[in-house]
């Protein structure tokens, strides 16, 4: 073992004491193993990054309700089958007792480093760094006398690769003679979860405050 595999040895064992994330996906690159890597849910939802930015797009999402003929009539919750791009449109003012309307989009929040550090998210900021989150929804929303009931899941979605590149030096040096020397393989990091809306929608001179809806994990 030369002085820098010792360096590196220690950087690991470091790494892994005090981020953990970070240190176990740092030993994965450095394993050679280019297998696919599930960033644990529940660690990525503790952080404050991601709790503001999947409630950003939940909030995208029930806005919809007050953008102007953004709703479809109801299909089946949890329906695969996409709604015809023709389909006739509602507002929200269309909405009476006992209407059902649809909607479904989706949202990306985009994640730079600098914001992650900033919320002194540091496992989060030196294992992934800048990435993007995908919220893809389709809800339903029942009126109930002057109330709305909001049904149907949201799928959320992180897709990066991790090569040791960014972050290291201004040209991937560094990541790039741990490639050569060690033959460490850049890999995908994915993670995937559902949440749920709880709660009731209520109608504000014709704008929708959805101000009381929580969102559940779907286990």
């Amino acid at each position: 073992m030369d002085l820098f595999d010792g360096v590196l040895e220690k950087t690991k064992n470091l790494l892994s004491g005090v981020i953990p994330e970070t240190g176990k996906m740092f030993s994965h690159y450095l394993g050679r193993d280019n297998e696919e890597y599930d960033y644990p849910v529940s660690r990525l939802r503790s952080t404050k990054t991601v709790q503001e930015s999947e409630k950003k797009n939940h909030d995208r999402l029930l806005n919809l309700l007050n953008e102007p003929y953004s709703l479809v009539k109801s299909k089946p919750l949890f329906s695969t089958v996409k709604t015809a791009p023709y389909a006739e449109r509602y507002s929200l003012s269309d909405m009476h007792d006992g209407d059902e309307f649809y909607v479904e989009d989706y949202f990306d929040s985009d994640i730079e480093k600098g914001s992650v550090l900033r919320k002194k998210d540091f496992d989060l900021w030196s294992s992934l760094g800048s990435f993007k989150l995908r919220s893809n929804g389709g809800l339903r929303f029942k009126k109930i006398r002057d109330k709305i009931l909001p049904y149907g899941k949201v799928k959320h979605n992180i897709d990066d690769i991790y090569d040791f590149h960014r972050g290291s030096s201004p040209d991937g040096t560094f990541g790039k003679m741990l490639e050569e020397k060690y033959s460490a393989e850049p890999y995908r990091v994915k993670a995937r979860w559902s949440t749920v809306p709880l709660g009731v929608i209520k109608n504000r001179n014709g704008k929708a405050d959805f101000s009381e809806v929580e969102w559940n994990i779907l286990e």
